[in-house]
This record gives structure tokens, sequence and C-alpha cells, in this order.
């Protein structure tokens, strides 16, 4: 009989804890070429990150780059262990001129959590207005209420990504007041792949070429050459450690094939905001002029 217990309550524990990984609750080990979807998080009261939540923010890398084009993206809520705390969600936003942002959709889904960016000058705004891709493109636009805390921008692509193609990816720190880099080669062109039941449309791979890699917190940032963002971050192994890896792989969606819809709510936004009127519908020159083409 109490050998019978013991095999119930570990057939119990197997399922509680399908039942936790399935909602998401617990943390899936990285195995193989298995992605997690991971951006950062950490409550306000603790110091430091915990290591058993496996969040950590920065890539691998622990050289400052000190780069006003990107933020920190905080998303605040209440802990689901202590509904006293705030935890906060981190990822990591890019701009595209005039107040608009990009970033992984899977950042910003809980749309009814507060959200602000913040620079490492300490320029902060607020998310004002949230704007997602199609399904099963892992990209989002969103607006802030300060147009003006970033100076410089990035450029959306012209042109399609190449194997071998070599990238660098920038990803901020949450519990640093830095971003850091990683170099980064593209191994697999834009296809639709799928990570566990998560599909991952027009995204391709890379693979580090240093040791700095991403970690948790990097979603959503940017995978640029020269000043063109041809990728958003949107997944890679498990990292709990923040630990470097050279030839470790990740997922990134591609930005070309969503370009025009950028440009479209850009365009939509500069009309809002004219007088009655002297919007053209249509007009390039309006899209352009939104995002300072």
């Amino acid at each position: 009989m109490a050998d019978l217990s013991r095999a119930v309550r570990k057939t119990l524990d197997k399922m509680t804890l399908l039942k936790r990984s399935i909602l998401g609750i617990s943390m899936l080990s990285a195995l193989g070429n298995m992605f997690l979807p991971l951006p950062g998080a950490t409550t306000l009261a603790d110091e430091d990150v915990s290591a058993d939540k496996g969040m950590y923010p920065q890539a691998s890398s622990t050289i400052p780059v000190y780069d006003d084009r990107v933020a920190r993206i905080e998303l605040q809520k209440p802990s689901a262990e202590n509904v006293s705390q705030q935890e906060v969600i981190v990822c990591t936003a890019n701009h595209l001129g005039n107040g608009f942002w990009l970033t992984a959709k899977h950042c910003l889904a809980d749309v009814q959590v507060r959200g602000d960016i913040l620079q490492a000058d300490g320029d902060r705004a607020s998310i004002t207005k949230r704007y997602f891709g199609e399904r099963g493109v892992d990209l989002a636009v969103f607006e802030t209420d300060d147009p003006t805390i970033a100076s410089r921008k990035f450029d959306l692509p012209g042109e399609g990504l190449n194997i071998s193609d070599e990238l660098t990816l920038i990803g901020f720190a949450a519990v640093h007041s830095y971003a850091s880099e990683a170099k980064v080669k593209v191994i697999e062109g834009v296809q639709d792949n799928y990570i566990l039941w998560q599909e991952y449309r027009n995204s391709f791979k890379t693979v580090s070429t240093t040791p700095s890699r991403t970690c948790g917190g990097d979603s959503g940032g940017a995978v640029y050459v020269g000043n063109e963002i041809v990728g958003i971050h949107s997944a890679g192994p498990l990292n709990r450690e923040c630990a470097g890896k050279q030839g470790s792989e990740m997922l990134h969606t591609s930005v070309l094939p969503s370009r025009s819809w950028i440009e479209e709510i850009a365009r939509m936004s500069a009309e809002e905001h004219e007088p009655s009127g002297a919007g053209i519908v249509g007009s390039s020159d309006s899209m352009r002029s939104a995002l300072e083409f």
C-alpha cells in the first residue's frame, strides 16, 4: 500500500509539473535546439535577479554599449507570488524615429500592463499606443508620450538577408544601466518556424560568432547591419547564468516583410496629429516623414 501511495504521489507530481509547464509557470530547460521567448523579469523588492527564475536581461557581453537608438522596456504588474510587490518584465525597444519604437510582440502582449521605456541617460517615457503585427509575426510597434527622448534612430531595411551575413544584436540590460552587443551570423533564411507550440512567421536563425550571446530580456532587441534594423530578437536557448557561448543559435523575426505595415502605422498616426485635411491618404511622403526617413 505504501508503494502504491508513493507511485500515486509521483504520478500526481508529474501531472502538476506538466500542467505548470503548459501554463508557462515553470521554466523549461533548453535541450538541444529548444528555444524560449523569455523577456527578463524581476521583482522591485529584489536586489539581484534570481538564477532560479532564469531572468537575465543583457547579452552575455559585459562591455557597455551606450546607444540612444535602444531603450529598456519596463512592464509593471502585481507579482504572482506577492500582490503587494510589483513584478517588472523587461524587454528591449528600438527607435524608428519621431517617437515610434519597434519590439517583439510577445513583450507587449498583455495590453493591461503599464509600460515605460528607459534609456541609459535616464530619459523615460510612457507607452501610449501599441500596434501588433499579424498572427504569428512577433513584431509590435508602439508610441510614447515623449517623442523627443531619442536623438538617433534605426532605418528600415531595403533588402533581404543572405546566408552567412554578419549582423549585430543589441539588448538593453535590466539590472545594469547599459546595453550590450553580440556578433551573429545568419545560418537559416527567412521562413516560418515553430518553437514548442508557438508559431514564428517570417523568422530567421543566427549563430553567435563570439562568446557573447542572448540572455533573458534581449527579446525585442535589434538585429542590425550598418544603421538598418533587419530583425527583432524573438527567442534563444535558455541561458540561466547569462553565460557566453560561441556557436549559440538564436531566432529573430525579419523586419522587411512587415516594412509596409510599419510605414502604414506611421502614416496613419501622422494624419491623426495633422490638422483636418492636411494629410494625404496613401502619400508615401507622409509615411516617410512620419518616420523621418
